[in-house]
This record gives C-alpha cells, structure tokens and sequence, in this order.
C-alpha cells in the first residue's frame, strides 16, 4: 500500500472506488495526495499514511500504486462488507492513535422503493462508536447525494469532492449542523 512518512502515528483510507470515483479531470494518485493535504491543511494529519482501495477488479488498473480489494462491479453490499471487515481488522493491528477515513458512498440502505437495510448503518455506526471509545479517530468522506443519515459517532465528515480535491469545503445539510458535528 502506498505510504506517506511522517510522525509517528498513521492515517489509515478505506476508499470505495464505485461510489466515490475519482473526480474527472484528476488521477487517483492526485486524489491520494489531495486527500493526504487536506487532512494536512486541517491540522488532521499525523504521520504515515495508507491507503486501500474497495471495487471491481477492472478499476485496479486505473488506481495504480493504490492497493486495491476487489469485489464484483457494483455489488455495494459487498465492498461495504470488507471495508467494514478490514476497518476492524486494521484497528485490532493499530495503536490507539491511528486516524481511519472511511470513504463511502450511502450506507443507509436505501435502494429505490425498498426498505432501507438499516442493519448496515447501524454496523459502521457501531464500530466508528467503538473505534472511538478505544481513542482512534475516524472521519467520514461521502459523496453530495448520499443519505442525510450519516454516522453519529463520527463527528468529522467530509464531502467527498471536497476531500478529492484538497478543498475545506463544509459538508453543509439543509445548512445546518448534525448533532454538533464538526463539518469539513
């Protein structure tokens, strides 16, 4: 996995390549770097840092130097499973002051007319509430049209072009705070 020397603590990426795409006009080595910046220009960045990419096999090519888990094109449930399954796995490996970023499209569930799943929200809620309570710091990237139900233990969220594109945009909903968020 790529890595970014610096302190002593590590920043760790859970990036969903399908929904979150590289923006047009950039590369995803440029995304990398952007986002290294931007958690850098908000006093968010500490040390090393890695990167891991979530997708279908034929995005692998076009994410080189970024360590990519393939699952098949466009089975969310999938990706979204082992970016889960890896965020816990990499905690149990990590000291308590490694930083995660889970960039992720809509967890809530929703799929058109059917009943949101919300089992799956309440999966990475649980676990950025316990990464938390453990003393890691997590943040959350999502794209402008996903659901307004976002994590509650997570009290740092980005916007997604925001933080492809190194930029401190605030992730504004309806142009009001969550639940005391901090929003970038």
């Amino acid at each position: 996995m790529p890595k970014f020397s610096g302190g002593g603590h590590s920043t760790v990426f859970f990036w969903d390549v399908e929904d979150c795409p590289v923006p047009d006009g950039l590369t995803a080595e440029a995304v990398w770097r952007n986002m290294r910046m931007a958690l850098a220009n908000n006093g968010e960045y500490l040390g090393r840092c890695e990167i891991t990419g979530f997708g279908d096999y034929s995005l692998a090519t076009k994410h080189a130097g970024i360590g990519m888990m393939c699952s098949p094109l466009g089975d969310r449930r999938t990706r979204q499973s082992k970016i889960l399954v890896e965020f816990l796995c990499r905690a149990i490996r990590s000291p308590s002051q490694t930083k995660f970023v889970l960039i992720l499209g809509d967890i809530s569930g929703h799929s058109g007319i059917k009943m949101p799943d919300l089992r799956r929200l309440f999966e990475f809620e649980l676990a950025a509430h316990l990464m938390r309570c453990l003393n890691f710091t997590v943040f959350l990237a999502q794209p402008q049209n996903a659901s307004q139900q976002l994590l509650k233990a997570v009290p740092t969220k980005w916007l997604w072009s925001s933080l492809s594109a190194a930029r401190n945009a605030e992730l504004a909903l309806n142009a009001k705070l969550l639940n005391g968020s901090s929003l970038k």
